[in-house]
This record gives C-alpha cells, structure tokens and sequence, in this order.
C-alpha cells in the first residue's frame, strides 16, 4: 500500500542537524525584508447580487471585464437581475493581468500602496449602455466574480522567514520549512484503498501531562476496505508523543444532516444550520463574507502593522428564533503557524533551564495550567453581551495549525435575553483562523455512536501495541522519534440502509516538545510573561520586530 502523503516527512526529518541549518538559513536572511506583502483571488460561486452587496459593505473597489476591456465600476446599484453602475477608465496600477487565483500573489506596498487587497474583478459577457457612463449588466452575464483579499498568514511568513520566504511562498517550499521547525501534536492519515492521506492532528495542545484530555476528530476519507477501516498515527515533528486510547465513534445519520463531537463527547445532528446576521472583527470592520461559508476565503486578522492591540476576535450578531434557552455555535477553524513560531520564541527564552522548565509543568495543577492557557488567549473564548458587559461562557480547545477543523459548542443564554444576542470569539493576535462560523437550535441529537475497539496496532517495529491503545487507563503508546508510527485497524460495522455514516476517532494522550537549548535564560522577559495576555502581548512585540513598515 502507497504511503504518498507522508514520504516528504520521512526524507526531510533527518534530525536536529537538518533543523538547525533551516535556522541558520533564515537567521542569514533576517536582514532582506523588503516590504512585501501578499494577497490572494477568490473565485466567489455564491449569488453575485449577495456577493457584491457584501463587498460593498466593505467598500471595496470593483473593475469590470466585458470582452478584453475593463473599467472602473462604480455607484452600483442591484435592481432584480440587473446590475446597474457607471464606468470609468482605470488609473494606476492594476494587478488583474498577473494575478493568480487560489494562490498567494505579492506585491510591494511601499510603492503601490494597499488598492489591489481592496479590488472586486466582475468578469461578463454583455452590458448595455444607458446615457453618459452608465450602464446595465444582466447578472445572468456574469461569468465569475474575483474577490482580492489580504493573504495575512503568507504575509507574515514572508516576514518570519525573511528573504528566503519572498520565494519559498510562491513554491511551496515554506511548507517544508515550517514542517521541519513545527511543534504539534500526533498525526493522523486515513486510509482509502489506495494510500494513506492526511486527515488532521489529535489532543492538540496538551504539551503537559495535567494537560492531557479526550479529542474527537473527525475522520474525513476513512473508507470501508474489505472490512475494515484503516488509519496510520506517527510523530512527524520533534517531540515525545504519549497516545493513551484510540478507538473509533462510528455514527449513522439522516441522509444531508451533519454530526459533530463535542469536547465532551456529545454528539450532535446537525440538518439545519444558520448563519449570523453580522460578524464583525473586534476593530469594528465587517468580516461576515470571510466565514460565511466553508470555502478558501477565511478570516486571519488585519494587515499586521495596523495592529497595536495583542488581542483578536470575532463579534457575532444572532437572531434567535423565538423563546429558547440555549444554541450551538459551529466553529471551523486552525491554529497558526505564527503560533508555532511564538511559542518557539517563547521556548527560547529558558534556554538551557528549558527541560527544568518542562519537568516542573509536568507536576503542575490541571486547572490552573487550564487557567493560565485562557490567561494568554490560546484557546478561542466565547463570551455573550449581558446588559452591556461581556460574559464569559465557554472555549473551543485548540485545534493545531495543519488542518481546518470543525467543532461545536453548546451554550447557554442568560435569562430574558433579546432577540438577537451578540457573541464574543476571542483569542490572540493571529492565533487563529477562522474559516466559518455557524449557529444551530437544536440539542445533542438521538445519533447514537457505536465504539469500535481496537483489532491491532503495528508499529514500524513490527510491534502490536493493541493492548496500549485499547482503554484510558495509564498505559501508553510512546512515539519517542521524528517517523515513529503505528498502523491502527478496526473492524467496520454494516453500514445502516437509508443513513449517511461518519466515523471520528477518540483519542486521549499528551506530549512533549523538544529543543535543544543553550544559553542563559531570559528572567526579566519570562517575568512579564507571567501576566494576564502575557503571551499575546509578547506575539504583538515580534510582530512589531518583523513588521517592515515599521522599521523605517
């Protein structure tokens, strides 16, 4: 059986030699940032009168293309399926020509300034021309529309990653960078006949033992194979990884309903979900198009250098339908890359104090490690408006950076609450991004999750550690090396005649992260760690460090 997915990691992960030349490497660059910036083009396939009344909202600027041509299209206004605006000749620079859609496209800011993140492209086949520059667009016309949009995360990658990050984005070499500095958590592939391909990461998060807790993901691409389902658990980054359980939640539901897994272990069926009547970044702007859908367009937060608060978020405008006490907020989301990089700053700072450091966590009380873990906003917070004052309700657990992830969370509503309530994401600066966020009214559902235990677990060695896997007990699958890895399989139920199936597989476990560090430790900044949003305040400073428009 192919392993396609994962032959990069194994041919790249030679050690720490490998990882500190990638270090020297961008250590010798650290001195070429040259104020670029990144955007990308989204293909929209929504409605375009919808589409283009949101990006109005966000006063965007729209140029249209009817046969090679392209103006400036303004003052529009959507009257049935009509478009109806005035047309102008283009002045400046446009990026449409080179632009490449679903990639992330540069362009220097210093010197075209921020118009092309600002640009709408409606692309037709005929308009009608009314008196003087105005004209008619039929929206059956319309052939697509192109909505350029800020690229954050490649744009501070480029700043991360200096000189070497200007090229290695538009190849993708950047992936194998951060891949080979990275900490994460356990990587899980699904199997589907052919090859083993990448699914998402488990117990994200939990680097401490007291941090140990139960995860649910969902297994996307897991198929039925003669029998059985097969998936592959391996340690892809430097650490010691301490799997405790893995067994399977298999779920048959209505056909075109979907389920989800509480970090409870509640199961919910989903068939009809809602969408927020506003959502808002916490600077007011309207960000409802960035996590209105499952798509490539996700909210990462503002144009770096315009940041000088450490805290981030999302604020939800909800009507609710009629008297309820209690909703579901749906969450898909991923943690960052730069959150990776902050916590190895972070790291860096103990120095050679650092295992010291991870020995005392390790004998450390859950609920204040807990604690300190919303302290610095690393978690997403939900809060609701209560007559003015935010309230604090709840938290999605960290997600990891290598896939998008979906969640659910039940909260309760304060009592005689409005019709439409406003809730509170929040987080750290760039901590997260959030591709979609949805409500639903219903409670747990009557889907009952069928557990499926173990039949074996092959590690690389050749070794069964079924028996280590089987329970939450304290007995341990260890992953103690960079390609450790064990072949899970399990036997597949009959699937329900009628019923749609998703399988999620139950985790439980903990790991360690591990640097080889040298050097005094840095007092006078770990003390200032130590208070409330001490984390993010300290993602702000190196934003700030890197950040090209402020180094002038």
């Amino acid at each position: 059986m192919k392993r396609r997915s994962i032959t990069l990691f194994i041919t790249l992960r030679q050690g720490y030699p490998a990882k500190f030349m990638v270090w020297l490497l961008l250590a010798a660059f650290m001195n070429m940032i040259s104020g670029c910036y990144y955007y990308k083009v989204i293909n929209s396939k929504e409605d375009p009168s919808s589409v283009i009344s949101a990006q109005q909202e966000m006063e965007k600027f729209f140029i249209l293309h009817v046969d090679g041509k392209a103006w400036e299209f303004s003052d529009i206004h959507i009257d049935g399926a009509i478009l109806q605006g005035r047309i102008n000749d283009l002045e400046g620079h446009h990026y449409y020509e080179t632009a490449r859609e679903d990639q992330v496209n540069r362009y220097r800011r210093n010197i075209l300034g921020d118009e092309v993140i600002n640009e709408v492209h409606i692309t037709a086949s005929a308009y009608e021309s009314l008196s003087g520059n105005t004209i008619s667009v039929p929206v059956v016309s319309i052939q697509k529309i192109e909505i350029y949009d800020p690229a954050v995360g490649a744009t501070i990658a480029s700043w991360v990653f200096s000189g070497l990050g200007i090229a290695a984005l538009e190849y993708g070499i950047i992936a194998i960078i951060i891949m080979l500095t990275k900490s994460s958590c356990p990587f899980v592939y699904t199997c589907d006949s052919t090859a083993y391909e990448f699914c998402g990461e488990i117990y994200s998060g939990t680097i401490y033992p007291p941090l140990e807790r139960d995860d649910y993901l969902y297994l996307d691409g897991l198929v039925d194979v003669d029998g059985q389902y097969r998936i592959l658990l391996r340690n892809e980054v430097y650490e010691i990884q301490h799997t405790n359980l893995a067994e399977l939640i298999v779920i048959d539901h209505p056909q075109g309903s979907q389920v989800y897994i509480d970090k409870h272990g509640s199961i919910f069926t989903v068939s009809d979900e809602y969408s927020p009547v506003s959502a808002t970044n916490l600077d007011g702007k309207n960000i409802l198009p960035q996590i209105l859908h499952r798509d490539s367009l996700s909210y990462f937060g503002a144009e770096p250098d315009k940041y000088r608060d450490p805290i981030d978020g999302v604020i939800l405008e909800i009507e609710l339908p009629g008297e309820i006490d209690s909703m579901n907020l749906i969450l898909r989301a991923k943690n960052s890359f730069w959150l990776d990089y902050v916590f190895t700053r972070f790291h860096e700072l103990f120095g050679s104090k650092y295992d010291r450091h991870m020995d005392k966590r390790a004998r450390s009380d859950r609920q204040e490690m807990e604690k300190k873990m919303l302290e610095n906003k690393l978690p997403v917070s939900v809060y609701i408006e209560n007559e003015g004052v935010w309230q604090f309700l709840d938290y999605f657990n960290i997600a990891g950076p290598m896939a998008l992830r979906d969640d659910i969370l039940s909260i309760s509503l304060p009592e005689n609450h409005a019709k439409t309530i406003r809730i509170k994401l929040e987080y750290g600066i760039y901590f997260w991004e959030v591709d979609h966020v949805g409500i639903n009214f219903d409670g747990p559902g009557n889907a009952v999750g069928r557990i499926i235990s173990l039949e074996s677990a092959i590690d690389g060695y050749h070794n069964d550690s079924k028996d280590l896997l089987a329970a939450d007990d304290h007995l341990y699958y260890v992953q103690r090396e960079v390609g450790e890895y064990a072949d899970l399989i399990y036997s597949a139920p009959p699937a329900s005649l009628g019923m749609d199936r998703s399988v999620f597989l139950h985790s439980k476990g903990h790991y360690r992260i591990i640097r080889d560090l040298e050097g005094k430790p840095d007092l006078r900044t770990l003390r200032s760690l130590k208070k409330e949003n001490g984390l993010p305040q300290f993602s702000l400073e190196l934003l700030q460090e890197l950040t090209p428009m402020t180094k002038n």
